[in-house]
């Protein structure tokens, strides 16, 4: 969302993905490097938030104006899912001249 100053990330209560079998990552910029994703988490640059399990992320907000999500899945087993919504906040300044 151009020209936001932050975006707000809210996973509905249904949150159910496979533990070491579905990954879900969330981090700010343009884009997530998918070869580095493979083999573990920890040291992807760009990677703020990593899930999996049965545990619904409280709301997430990110001081940017992009976000990306990726989720890698193995596709074996069927679970739930996820779901989220997201709201963009925009500072709006009110400029006064003084005479």
């Amino acid at each position: 969302m151009p020209s936001a100053t932050s975006i707000t990330l809210t996973f509905d209560q249904l949150f159910n993905i496979e533990i070491h079998k579905d990954e879900l990552f969330i981090g700010t910029g343009l884009a997530f490097d998918v070869e580095q994703g493979f083999g573990g988490w920890v040291d992807i640059p760009g990677v703020q938030y990593f899930f999996e399990g049965t545990e619904a992320p409280d709301p997430i907000t990110l001081n940017t104006d992009t976000v990306w999500i990726y989720f890698l899945t193995d596709k074996n087993e069927r679970a739930e899912g996820w779901k989220l919504s997201w709201t963009a906040s925009k500072y709006h300044a009110i400029l006064t001249e003084a005479f």
